[in-house]
């Protein structure tokens, strides 16, 4: 009897470890993904930057062009052009949205750190000779991260209250796997 209580212990605690195991790697792939998706979404807000400063500068010298080999409508459109950029650039504040893009792939990375350590302790954790004490601190470890990445969520969703947070998040993984099931029935 004393066998089969022990057996069944030793599978509710495999059962528990592969739980927090499979929760840590989902995470990971969260944070990594996120992490990924805002530096490249900074590099391109960077990038449009650039290039409009770029064509306000071409548009400028061209104006310049036009007046001085005295053509009219060329003259009167790229005046136009440059006018409406120039009002447009500081309002779209290219460069603000780059900035907070970059601070949250900034902030995602920390995330995937915290997760990636809690990681690298369960891969390295000898599951049939660790106490119960070893996993309930990874897991406190897990949850510490979990709160650090909610807080950061919620900030990028500009979202205050726990509940309502959730509510979005599901809300956003709802209409996720209502794209990818629209998407594989069109294939």
């Amino acid at each position: 009897m004393v066998d089969v209580n022990n057996e069944q212990e030793n599978t509710q605690r495999f059962r528990y470890f592969e739980k927090l195991r499979y929760a840590v790697w989902d995470s990971l792939l969260e944070t990594k993904t996120n992490t990924v998706y805002w530096s490249v979404r900074a590099k391109d807000i960077q990038q449009f930057d650039q290039r409009a400063n770029v064509l306000s500068v071409v548009l400028s010298l061209s104006t310049v062009a036009s007046i001085l080999t005295s053509i009219d409508l060329l003259w009167k459109i790229l005046s136009i052009i440059l006018s409406i950029l120039s009002v447009a650039i500081p309002i779209i504040n290219w460069s603000e949205k780059a900035g907070v893009s970059s601070e949250l792939a900034r902030k995602w990375g920390e995330s995937f750190n915290e997760y990636y350590q809690v990681w690298m302790e369960l891969e390295f954790i000898d599951f049939e000779i660790a106490q119960n004490e070893e996993i309930n601190s990874i897991k406190k470890k897990f949850e510490l991260a979990q709160t650090a990445q909610l807080d950061l969520i919620g900030k990028d969703l500009k979202v205050s209250n726990k509940e309502q947070l959730w509510q979005k998040i599901n809300q956003e993984a709802d209409q996720i796997l209502r794209r990818k099931c629209q998407y594989s029935e069109d294939i």
